[in-house]
């Protein structure tokens, strides 16, 4: 497991703390950690595991650095990309890569919410929860049912079976049939809130607050007190269920990425 801050990030910036639980638990297929950043590659399977994550400063040129990211990525046919936040370094590195031509993508919002408050949201006495360590085809299945083919769903499930810290796939079941899933993902205070899905016919259900109820439990077992969740901004729907069940707005972040030809 590659290492990084310690359980006191609660008392330190938080940002910064919420930026590198999220890295941690994401599994690019390649990592590499170069003079402070992290050079992550998995085939082009999401943004957040085929991009540069700037942890911390180092003594190297900016210049040569980003040249570097850049070589990592052509050399693998993917676009020179970068996870950015208020906490990356350089803090100027956003206006660096904006000047070079790098277009920004994806706005994300970090919201966090207390695990013991989350926890007590009630359910359905009927719902059957499942909480599972180890992935199964039921459970891929709902949160890849809008991939684009069958490829694609197995190469994200073979990412998640990299998963290295604690963590369990959640599922409610209907009637024998898997309808909603999510994923937590436990370092140290926190748990992280991961591929909540539920499928068209059984949504507005409450199934979903149901799951973070759930996976809060799962995350107090383990003496993690705070949850997290990354949500894009223009899902307004999924910021407002956040936001019901006691999640709030504390961080964010976008990717810039440089195209080599026009991009639409």
């Amino acid at each position: 497991m590659i290492a990084g801050a310690g359980a006191g990030s609660d008392d330190g910036d938080l940002g910064t703390a919420l930026d590198l639980v999220a890295a941690r638990a994401w599994p690019a297929r390649e990592i590499e950690i170069r003079n402070g950043w992290w050079f992550r590659a998995n085939d082009g399977l999401h943004r957040r595991v085929n991009s540069v994550f700037p942890e911390t400063d180092s003594t190297i040129a900016l210049a040569d650095r980003i040249a570097e990211a850049e070589a990592f990525y052509r050399a693998r046919a993917l676009p020179p990309r970068f996870q950015l936040s208020p906490a990356s370094r350089p803090a100027h590195l956003d206006g660096v890569l904006a000047a070079r031509g790098y277009e920004v993508e994806s706005g994300v919002d970090i919201m966090i919410a207390d695990a013991d408050a989350l926890a007590v949201a009630t359910q359905a006495p009927a719902l059957a929860i499942a909480l599972d360590p180890a992935l199964s085809d039921a459970w891929l299945d709902v949160h890849m049912a809008d991939a684009p083919d069958d490829a694609t769903k197995q190469r994200k499930g073979r990412m998640l079976e990299r998963i290295e810290p604690r963590h369990v796939f959640a599922s409610v079941a209907i009637g024998g049939e898997t309808v909603a899933a999510g994923l937590g993902i436990a370092d140290e205070i926190w748990f992280g809130v991961f591929g909540m899905f539920t499928l068209a016919h059984a949504r507005r259900r409450g199934h979903a607050r149901a799951l973070l109820s759930a996976m809060a439990g799962w995350g107090l077992a383990l003496g993690c007190r705070r949850a997290y969740l990354q949500v894009e901004r223009d899902n307004p729907s999924a910021i407002a269920v956040y936001g019901r069940a006691g999640f709030r707005t504390v961080h964010g972040y976008h990717y810039r990425t440089l195209w080599d030809a026009p991009h639409a």
